[in-house]
């Protein structure tokens, strides 16, 4: 949202275009769609790993270890299955 109200007084100002700000924003909102795509495939992994693997209950607590950038959507999706 800030990148937008940037956008927005940057244009005001007459520092871009109004063609630069439209594929400012539209390059936005193409990546904040990509940040909430999450695979299927990671989605019934981190209910797995929650559920049968370590048979986590209410109340308990987890300690989730990334290694690398390729790890930290399954971390995001174990975190947010946890709060269930």
């Amino acid at each position: 949202m800030e990148l937008l109200l940037k956008l927005l007084g940057n244009l005001e100002d007459g520092d871009i275009s109004e063609e630069q700000c439209d594929y400012l924003y539209r390059k936005y909102i193409r990546m904040e769609k990509r940040k909430r795509m999450v695979d299927f495939r990671i989605e019934k992994l981190a209910n797995n790993l929650l559920t049968y693997s370590v048979n986590i209950q209410k109340g308990d607590n987890i300690l989730i270890e990334v290694l690398g950038e390729d790890g930290i959507n399954l971390a995001k999706e174990l975190i947010k299955k946890q709060k269930n």
